[in-house]
């Protein structure tokens, strides 16, 4: 009798291990009534291609520093509406006083000095003049002399060489006159042009905006006391009303764009229609940059450095495999499902999703048509292999 026991105890004790198994983890259930269920289907497929980017002037002017100087007073910020003699900062800067007043010193010096010199020779081309006008005169009284034979031919002939050689001092100091004035001239204005020089810096300390438009950006958050250097930029400034985007799209996606394909922009408060302009040669970051023109006349929420929204939508009405696009489905890649099988039961199944195109998305492997999922299982069953689904009770 004991070996028929001990046969029917090796027997009934994997029935038992599995009882109390399941005794302490029962079989995962759900009821039909607790689950939606998705369908895989063969559907006209439109890929969309969705990007993120800003809007931005076609026109631009960037302010830059023309001095060295430190930031006394921050007189405008961005998004403000400016001239062009608006002044966004002024700057303080001693040595570019001193070096204006220096040179305004040396350009009075150098008109006094001009002055002297036209003086001194004005001085000596009136002597020169006044001695050959007596020279020419006693020459005339010397003559009339002669032809009454009271003086000699000698004598003319000495009278008539003095008039000869002033003559020839006077062109001379004439030539000379006016060579050292122009070099006089020249000096002054060499002296002005410094000094005017040395003033436009002065006036550079006020940075102007110098057009007349938006003020888009400062390149830094300014503050009095800060240093700005010569060359340096300080803002960028709207000129017009004209914009264009430029959008960020996976260099994947953007193999199958090209210029003149329709795209939707969406600054969360309006949508126009645009149309790639450009497809940027540089990656950025995996990312393929467009320009896209928009139309002239834009909503207000439209604006510059407006960040936005865009959706390609590619020409092509394939059928592919596709499933609802819901929240669990947004990113490309492998996700868990549970597919229904004809018994009824929820099978643990790998699926491979790709592309997004309105509210379906791209099976790529893993189902079949006509193939029934649940997409999200309660968080207790996910890592099963098989939940049984138990059917509406009528």
């Amino acid at each position: 009798m004991k070996p028929r026991f001990f046969l029917i105890f090796l027997l009934l004790l994997p029935l038992g291990l599995w009882g109390g198994y399941r005794l302490f983890h029962p079989v995962p259930t759900l009821a039909a009534s607790q689950v939606q269920l998705v369908s895989a289907t063969l559907t006209p497929f439109q890929e969309e291609i969705r990007g993120l980017g800003e809007l931005l002037p076609k026109q631009e002017h960037w302010v830059i520093a023309s001095v060295t100087g430190t930031i006394s007073t921050v007189l405008a910020h961005a998004g403000d509406q400016v001239r062009a003699d608006t002044i966004l900062l002024e700057l303080v800067n001693p040595a570019i006083h001193d070096a204006y007043q220096q040179a305004r010193f040396d350009w009075q010096q150098a008109k006094a000095q001009a002055l002297s010199t036209q003086a001194d020779l004005d001085i000596q081309l009136e002597q020169i003049e006044s001695d050959l006008a007596m020279a020419k005169l006693e020459y005339e009284v010397r003559k009339k002399l002669q032809e009454k034979k009271i003086t000699s031919t000698m004598e003319i002939r000495k009278r008539a060489l003095t008039v000869e050689i002033l003559q020839r001092r006077l062109k001379k100091t004439r030539e000379a006159a006016i060579a050292k004035n122009e070099a006089a001239r020249i000096q002054v204005e060499q002296k002005k042009q410094a000094m005017q020089a040395a003033e436009l810096k002065v006036k550079a300390l006020s940075l102007h905006a110098g057009v007349p438009g938006l003020l888009l950006k400062m390149e830094k958050h300014w503050k009095p006391g800060m240093v700005v250097k010569e060359g340096q930029s300080i803002a960028r400034i709207a000129t017009d009303h004209h914009l264009f985007t430029r959008i960020r799209v996976p260099v994947v996606s953007a193999r199958n764009l090209a210029p003149g394909l329709e795209v939707n922009i969406d600054s969360r408060q309006h949508q126009i229609k645009g149309r790639i302009l450009h497809i940027l040669p540089e990656v950025e970051n995996d990312e393929q940059v467009l320009e896209v023109s928009l139309p002239d006349k834009l909503p207000p929420s439209f604006h510059p450095n407006q960040p936005v929204r865009a959706q390609i939508l590619l020409p092509g009405s394939n059928k592919r495999l596709t499933l609802p696009l819901l929240p669990e489905l947004s990113s490309r890649g492998e996700i868990r499902m549970f597919r229904l099988s004809n018994d009824h039961w929820l099978e643990a199944v790998q699926v491979r999703l790709g592309r997004k195109a309105g509210s379906r998305v791209e099976v790529l492997s893993g189902l079949k048509p006509d193939d029934q999922v649940l997409v999200n299982p309660p968080e207790k069953w996910r890592d099963e292999t098989r939940i049984r689904l138990v059917p509406r009770t009528p």
